[in-house]
Parts: structure tokens; sequence; C-alpha cells
């Protein structure tokens, strides 16, 4: 059985989504979320994927902030320890990215803003016909925020998402809507761009004359593994009625530890 992992660490927790599939595009198998104070990695591992590991997980996506770097270093052993490949570092700009091209490829719309707001601060990303804008935000900088012209406007995180919600309404006519489990929105967003990253590590590598096309393969993953990642898609697809960088690829996991993105200064309500 391929799985789809996505881990997201923050300053106090871990939270992850667990997904069958190479692509994402199963049943969710687990979910959920831990303290990281004291986490022992190796268990923790243990219990979410076995300790056959290898021939199990297709892809992990990895995302943290910097004052989680410790854990990160920890699961990222871990996941060597067992073999594991694929092991792609997100950062919380790409997972915020994949989320918001997936609800707008679900939802149908050309133009939709999706803001993760996390205890450390908020992405706010703006899906248009011209492509795909992406910034980190404080408080100060959410709450004066030019948000785009939109369908609809998206808050997920595990941060103040009400205050989010408040800031946006107060600088965009679109409908501001959350969903139901918003604080896995990382978590989904690694592990959705861990299993593109990898489709497209696979494209590259197939003989020339049987390859797919880049399109073709995002579409593929976008198409089917948004359905699972992205959270509760129903809420996506009927936005209007309910308000209230490339990924970077890697193998197999290596010993040095990539830079974690900057931090920035916490949101309050």
């Amino acid at each position: 059985m391929d799985l789809v992992l996505g881990l997201s660490m923050t300053s106090s927790s871990v939270r992850w989504v667990l997904v069958d599939g190479a692509a994402g595009d199963g049943a969710t198998i687990d979910r959920g979320s831990v303290d990281r104070a004291g986490l022992d990695a190796g268990a923790f591992l243990g219990s979410l994927i076995g300790e056959d590991a290898s021939r199990r997980v297709h892809s992990v996506g990895l995302t943290w902030c910097s004052t989680a770097e410790s854990t990160a270093s920890a699961v990222w052993q871990a996941l060597t320890d067992r073999g594991v490949e694929n092991v792609i570092a997100v950062s919380d700009v790409e997972a915020a990215e994949t989320l918001a091209l997936g609800i707008a490829d679900v939802a149908g719309h050309e133009r939709v803003v999706v803001c993760v707001a996390e205890p450390v601060g908020s992405v706010l990303v703006a899906v248009t016909p011209d492509g795909i804008t992406a910034d980190r935000l404080d408080t100060a900088g959410l709450a004066a925020a030019e948000v785009p012209a939109a369908d609809a406007v998206v808050v997920l995180g595990s941060g103040d998402v009400a205050a989010a919600m408040a800031a946006l309404q107060q600088r965009t006519d679109a409908p501001v809507v959350t969903t139901d489990q918003a604080e896995l929105a990382l978590a989904r967003g690694a592990a959705s761009a861990s299993a593109s990253a990898v489709a497209l590590l696979d494209v590259a590598e197939r003989p020339a004359g049987r390859r797919l096309s880049t399109t073709a393969v995002l579409a593929s993953v976008l198409g089917a593994a948004v359905v699972t990642l992205v959270v509760s898609v129903s809420a996506a697809v009927g936005l209007s009625l309910t308000p209230d960088s490339d990924p970077q690829m890697a193998r197999s996991v290596q010993n040095q530890l990539p830079e974690a993105a900057p931090p920035v200064r916490e949101v309050v309500p």
C-alpha cells in the first residue's frame, strides 16, 4: 500500500495527515496532532507508519517554523533511519500555494484568495488568471493587506482563524469562509506538494517515448489528490454559500536539514 504523509511542525505541536495512494487520491488513513514538547520522533513515526516504512510511504512532505527546527531535524533523521525516500522539504508558502491551486481547481473559480493563519504569522495566496502570488504577513500586514478581487476568500490554519477572517472581511467584498479541520491545512498542503514533486521526478525519469507532459501530471495529481487533501472540499465547492516557489525535490533524505522559512511576528486578535 502506497501512502503519502504530510507533517507540519509549529512551536507547540506536530500535525499530520496520512493518505492512501501515491497521488494522495485515496482514503485518509490517519490525521491528528500531538504536542511538540518531548516528542520522541522515532516512536511517533513508528506508531504512525510502522517500522517497514520504505515499502509503504511513497512521499513525505515536511514543513516547519523556525522554532520547531530541532523537531524537524529529529523527524528527518528518524525517516532516514527507516530508509524512507522521497522526503520533500516544503515551505509554508509552497504548502499554501498548493492548497490554493487545489481549492481553485475543485471550486472551478478563476480567482481565489487563501489565507493560512498560523501561530507565527499568516501566508496570503492569490490565484488569478495571471498566475499565483504569495506573501508572508504579520498581524499588521494582514490587517492592511491588499486583497485582490476574488470569487471567495478561504481562511485555514492552526492560528487565530477567526481574527484572520475578521481582518480580511474588512479588506474585501468577497465571501470569507473557513472549513472543518482548518488546522491541518499546512500538513495537507505539504502532503500534496510532496506527491506533486515526486510525480514530476518520475516523469523526468521515464523513457523519452513514454513520458507524460508536466501539465498532465499536475492535472492528475492536483485533480485527484486535492479532493482528499484539501480540508473539507465540499466547503470549497460551495464557497459563496457558506460565508462566516516549485517544491524542493529530493530523492532521499539527507543528513543536512534545509534552512527553515524566516519567522514572522505572532498573529494576535
